[in-house]
């Protein structure tokens, strides 16, 4: 398989996940003719949606890291860009909870580079965050290990 193929494939994999993160709660949307006319069923069932997206979002994320740490055709440098491409999923959906506050986000702050991921840590703090995001889709938990910013951080 040449460079090309492989990035090709990367590539499609993070495009699916993207769209994962972002498109959970667009079906509610498909149902209301205009946002005014959401009613709060709907606002909650798009809540809900968007959840679900972001959870499976986070969790393929998690499986894609394990799948490029572990992918012996793939240099250092190609494993940590693409690494970093899907930690930036994670990003975009602590920017999304945080509602674009840029003041907020700067405060989460805590290195002057991405740090590395811990997969074992990470893995068992992703089994903690599951289960917390099963058990209400009114409140979504996101692993801070996933992100570029932060390594620890809690948002309620």
């Amino acid at each position: 398989m040449t460079y090309a193929d492989c990035m090709k494939d990367f590539l499609e994999i993070y495009a699916s996940i993207v769209n994962m993160a972002l498109e959970g709660g667009v079906e509610v949307l498909s149902r209301v003719s205009h946002l005014t006319q959401m009613t709060s069923e709907d606002k909650v069932q798009f809540l809900r949606g968007c959840h679900r997206g972001w959870d499976k979002a986070q969790n393929t994320v998690f499986e894609q890291l394990c799948d490029i740490t572990e992918d012996p055709l793939l240099s250092e440098n190609q494993k940590d860009y693409r690494s970093l491409l899907l930690r930036k999923i994670i990003d975009s959906i602590v920017f999304t909870i945080l509602r674009g506050q840029l003041h907020v986000v700067r405060r989460l702050a805590l290195h002057d580079f991405p740090p590395g991921v811990n997969l074992e840590d990470t893995g068992e703090i992703l089994s903690l965050v599951n289960k917390l995001n099963q058990e209400s889709r009114m409140t979504f938990a996101v692993s801070a290990d996933l992100t570029t910013p932060t390594t620890i951080f809690d948002i309620r």
